[in-house]
């Protein structure tokens, strides 16, 4: 079963969006409420209709469909999807970093030293 009358809107993974999330506050206008919240950083498409959001690095992530979403208008945020990569490089590039043993350790002090 797909929605039908939603319009086709592609957000992929890394994309910054605003998240619609009307409140109703007693003694307010609606229109000084404000209905749409972010950035949030697109995490994963689940689904062609929905897409999971995340705030910021540690926040909860939550799965919404794309309807509630729009492109995010303004200076991009920082990405940590792209962190983690880089991250993952670099703990690689660690991994493939031969061990020196107490006695080369102890051999390279020394020559540092003179």
């Amino acid at each position: 079963m797909t929605c039908e009358r939603v319009k086709p809107t592609n957000f992929p993974k890394g994309d910054w969006v605003y998240y619609f999330h009307p409140h109703c506050y007693q003694g307010k206008q609606d229109r000084w409420i404000k209905e749409y919240l972010g950035p949030y950083l697109v995490v994963d498409n689940t689904s062609p209709v929905n897409v999971t959001l995340q705030a910021y690095p540690r926040a909860p992530k939550f799965t919404v469909h794309i309807d509630k979403v729009k492109p995010f208008t303004g200076k991009t945020p920082r990405s940590w999807l792209e962190a983690s990569k880089e991250d993952s490089r670099l703990a690689e590039v660690d991994n493939n970093l031969p061990e020196l043993s107490s006695e080369e350790d102890s051999a390279e002090v020394n020559a540092m030293d003179h």
